[in-house]
């Protein structure tokens, strides 16, 4: 296994699934070519009513609707509207009562209008008291105006001046109109004429009707359009200490729709070029990948892992953005540099590795610079996350518990504050509020990184199957269920486990391979000897041997089955599926050569008599080199505890005999080893068995009193 990654294992999603790789390449194309294409641009964002600290300068031409200019115009179109009028409610009530008494008490009435009956006057002084209370009395120009407007004016009666109302000087020709349409025609010409007559003598007061000036008002309001008034690119908005109003928000925000509509955004060659700079970005970045890690583009899982990781961060980056723009731009005046690099840089480091974390750190900090940091603080947005970025890979690559991502974060915000201070030196604006908000900014920002990255990295290993240093260190806790029932009922293949894992976890070490995958794999490796533990010499403390019971062959597959209870039982325990290839491949195809000579013996030493693959396991082969050097450790922890003297010549040439062996007999043809990291594993083991079986010198007895 290449040392350049450091994900230990993902399921067989297919390696010749050329049909999804094409799948995971359009996806992306898309993704960021609408990450690259839904750009926001950042303007002065100010408050009503504060005041401005500086000069706001228009950008581009636009016009905006002016709504100071469109009050002045209507305020001018109102003042054409007069005063409105109405007969006073209760001089008009008293009128009507005191005709109604006159009817009652008064008989001349009957002798002057003989025809006409008590009823019929009553019913006409009703409905001349219901007309005049819904008569209105205005100038001509407010008359003229209600026409246009479509209002009713039925009931509206033209008045020359204010002082023909204090004059009662209503006209005739609003009492003919008032007859004709409010009397009825049975009663006879002297009973309206009388009616007429008594309301017409009547001394009326009349009252401004407010309520039909404000409607009125409000109708020619309605008619006047919003006035648009353009400003000029390099015309000032607002000059400093000016008090922000809703006309500069208007102008602010004209000015941002207008540079939208400069940038023609949803047109289909401003679509294409969003979607082919995508397809360079994605397409140099597959190079990269085929000419340094081409056993990522190999795999699949990886692959899709990767791409996965970019596309969360992107939408994560987005969504913030989305947030602060257009969620009352509350929070965007003090947020200078959101930052959204450290949280891919943290993943990819843990779960892959250095290298392809520090290439997507740098492809992605172009991508946000331009998409985001004209959102933002352009200088400042780029260095920042730049810098964390870089930070935060050099901050976890020996990452083993989570409890430490909120460490490297902190060790993160730390990095952050020289940047933000200088910037703030910079701009000449140290010790002021901006510097506090943009250390709030920096605190937030990695917080909620590192709250993020805790809760995503689980769904992440569970989904894709991986396997990383803090799961290891996990798994190294000897309370695991099988870790503690291997101590107690098998505790000499415990024993040999933890030599054997020493001894690979330094070997991988001396070759740049997965130190702790070998040492944390090595524990399990023999948990299937839990089934029969005394059919196994580390587990046989009585001096009783019970392969003198079984024939060599009953022997061998007792001793072969461990193998294949081991895969059992981890996959009932959970274990990773990486676990389960060590524990499939820690012998390999190798033969279980003690049985098969004695089973030789037993045939009269013609070893064409016996059947060699009875006493050889099914395999497969190590597949990579962690597998291989567990395979040599476990085979030279259990031959050294034969040994009856232990040096340095002896170990040599044990550890050489047995690696001779091992390729000799083709165990090593399907892994990565090199003769030369060979080489070093036999010279780590043989310092590490030599370290660990060192001389003290002897104590004498005690001496007898």
């Amino acid at each position: 296994m290449s040392s350049k990654l450091r994900v230990l294992y993902f399921p067989n999603w297919g390696q010749s699934g050329a049909f999804r790789r094409f799948l995971l390449f359009i996806l992306l194309v898309l993704v960021l070519a609408v990450f690259l294409h839904t750009r926001e641009e950042r303007f002065e964002i100010l408050e009503r009513g504060t005041q401005s600290e500086r000069y706001v300068i228009a950008q581009t031409s636009f016009s905006f609707a002016d709504e100071d200019a469109t009050q002045i115009l209507r305020q001018q179109a109102v003042r054409d509207i007069g005063e409105i009028y109405r007969i006073d409610e209760k001089v008009l009530q008293e009128c009507t009562r005191r005709l109604e008494r006159f009817l009652v008490e008064d008989e001349h009435w009957r002798q002057q209008m003989s025809q006409a009956t008590f009823e019929q006057m009553l019913k006409g002084a009703h409905h001349l008291d219901a007309a005049l209370l819904k008569m209105r009395f205005t100038d001509y120009r407010t008359l003229q105006k209600m026409k246009q407007l479509k209002m009713s004016v039925r009931n509206v009666e033209p008045m020359p001046s204010k002082e023909a109302l204090e004059q009662l000087n209503i006209s005739e020709d609003f009492w003919r109109m008032i007859r004709e349409k409010n009397l009825s025609p049975d009663l006879f010409s002297d009973a309206q004429e009388f009616l007429i007559q008594w309301f017409r003598l009547e001394p009326w007061s009349f009252h401004q009707d407010i309520s039909t000036e404000r409607l009125l008002r409000e109708r020619v309001q309605e008619t006047i359009p919003l006035k648009y008034s353009v400003i000029d690119a390099g015309s000032p908005i607002i000059e400093p200490g000016e008090r922000v109003t809703e006309r500069h928000l208007s102008m602010l925000n004209a000015m941002k729709e207008a540079f939208a509509k400069e940038r023609k955004q949803w047109e289909p060659t401003t679509i294409v070029g969003s979607l082919l700079l995508a397809l360079v970005f994605v397409v140099l970045s597959i190079g990269y990948l085929k000419i340094r890690i081409p056993e990522l583009l190999a795999s699949l899982s990886k692959l899709t892992l990767l791409v996965t990781i970019v596309i969360v961060t992107l939408t994560l980056s987005k969504l913030v953005e989305y947030f602060l723009f257009h969620q009352g731009n509350i929070l965007l005046p003090y947020i200078h540099y959101p930052i959204f690099l450290p949280f891919a840089s943290l993943i990819l480091c843990i779960l892959i590795g250095t290298e392809i974390a520090l290439f997507v750190t740098a492809l992605l900090s172009i991508v946000m610079t331009l998409s985001l940091a004209s959102a933002f603080q352009f200088d400042l947005f780029l260095s920042i996350n730049i810098v964390t970025g870089i930070a935060a890979i050099l901050c976890s690559r020996r990452m083993r518990k989570r409890s430490q991502i909120f460490a490297v974060c902190a060790r993160l915000f730390l990095i952050s504050l020289p940047v933000v201070i200088a910037f703030d030196l910079a701009g000449k604006t140290f010790l002021s509020k901006g510097l506090f908000g943009d250390v709030l900014t920096s605190f937030v920002s990695l917080f909620i990184t590192a709250v993020t990255v805790v809760c995503i990295l689980p769904t992440l290993e569970s989904f894709f199957g991986l396997l990383t240093d803090i799961t290891l260190m996990q798994l190294l806790d000897p309370n695991h269920v099988l870790l503690r029932r291997l101590s107690l009922e098998a505790p000499g293949t415990y024993q040999h486990c933890l030599v054997a894992g020493n001894l690979a976890e330094s070997s991988a070490h001396a070759i740049n391979a997965n130190g702790l995958f070998c040492r944390v794999s090595t524990l399990y490796h023999d948990i299937g000897k839990l089934f029969n533990p005394h059919y196994f010499t580390e587990n046989q403390f009585g001096g009783f041997n019970i392969h003198q019971l079984l024939t060599p062959r009953e022997s061998a597959q007792v001793i072969m089955a461990h193998v294949t209870e081991g895969e059992t039982l981890a996959k009932k325990h959970h274990l990773p599926l990486s676990f389960i290839d060590i524990i499939r491949e820690h012998h390999g195809t190798s033969l279980v050569y003690y049985f098969y000579c004695k089973q030789v013996e037993l045939a009269g030493k013609d070893a064409t008599q016996v059947d060699e693959k009875q006493f050889r396991y099914k395999g497969p082969k190590p597949k990579t080199r962690e597998s291989a050097i567990i395979m040599i450790a476990d085979s030279v922890e259990a031959t050294t505890r034969s040994l009856d003297e232990i040096s340095e010549e002896i170990l040599i040439k044990l550890v050489d005999r047995i690696v001779k062996e091992k390729i000799d007999d083709g165990q090593f043809d399907d892994c990565k080893l090199s003769f030369e990291e060979l080489s070093i594993i036999k010279k780590t083991m043989v310092k590490t068995l030599i370290i660990a079986h060192h001389m003290r010198i002897k104590y004498p007895s005690k001496l007898s009193v």
